[in-house]
């Protein structure tokens, strides 16, 4: 299951299912034995520390679910994604109306995101939430996951769900309330990150909602975000894959996104 783990250490896209799906079960039920302090500070450490092995890319198809109202037509897209040194990269193209392109880039010393759409370029606040394609909800805190660098990281528990998971809180001191997001016990990959308030009221919630095999690798298949005032939801859906790649470091550049990338490599569906 190594490909799971090295897919969402890159899309970080953190990917949370809300409590109420992720747990099917009472609350008594959640607790497992809680690490020790050595042993959660190691698994943050790796969280922070993970790297791809290669090179990855993905086609996909996205909808937005309004809570009230018929879901839009499904904006198909290419996701390209890989590691240089410590800097994790993420290169996305939709097939949106204003053909938006978007580069986001993650590193200990200093997070951006470019966004192309309409013919014009222009820089995104690291971890803002406004919406980066037209009609969907997806920002840069999204791709960029800004909380597993943040300087207050604190281990809370180990809780049962679909998949067990050690459950960390992160806040910093010019972001207004929390977030809470859980890692595989077994494999390290980030599950579920909810958003809070100040008073503990659920904002944002990202999460994985299953997965698929390319090949012999199990990868991320299905994901989403939620806005929990709207109740409105984009879920991502990835269709293909090819992993193992070695792309073109050119690919990751701001200047790049003035014009589409080639899809790169032998798909594989999922």
């Amino acid at each position: 299951m190594g490909g799971l783990r090295q897919f969402s250490i890159t899309l970080r896209l953190a990917l949370c299912l809300s409590l109420t799906s992720l747990y099917g079960q009472g609350r008594e039920d959640f607790t497992l034995p809680k690490l020790s302090p050595e042993e959660s500070a190691k698994v943050l450490a790796d969280v922070r520390g993970a790297r791809l092995g290669a090179d990855v890319c993905f086609r996909f198809e996205t909808v937005h679910r309004p809570r009230r109202g018929e879901q839009s037509p499904p904006v198909k897209g290419l996701l390209w994604a890989g590691t240089r040194g410590d800097t994790h990269l993420i290169r996305i193209e939709m097939q949106d109306q204003a053909a938006t392109r978007i580069l986001a880039r993650k590193s200990p010393s200093g997070s951006a995101v470019s966004v192309r759409a309409a013919g014009a370029t222009v820089t995104v606040a690291p971890g803002s939430f406004k919406a980066l394609s037209p009609g969907l909800l997806v920002s840069a805190f999204d791709l960029q996951l800004p909380f597993t660098h943040w300087p207050d990281v604190r281990y809370v528990a180990t809780e049962r769900g679909r998949r067990p998971m050690h459950v960390f809180t992160a806040k910093r001191e010019d972001f207004a309330g929390e977030v809470s997001f859980g890692v595989d016990r077994a494999y390290g990959a980030i599950l579920q990150a909810t958003v809070r308030s100040p008073d503990d009221k659920a904002l944002r919630t990202l999460a994985v909602e299953d997965f698929a095999k390319a090949g012999d690798q199990w990868v991320i298949g299905t994901c989403s975000i939620r806005d929990e005032l709207s109740r409105d939801t984009d879920l991502l859906r990835f269709t293909e894959a090819a992993l193992g790649l070695r792309l073109d470091d050119s690919i990751f550049t701001e200047g790049s996104l003035q014009a589409p990338a080639t899809p790169s490599g032998n798909f594989l569906p999922l």
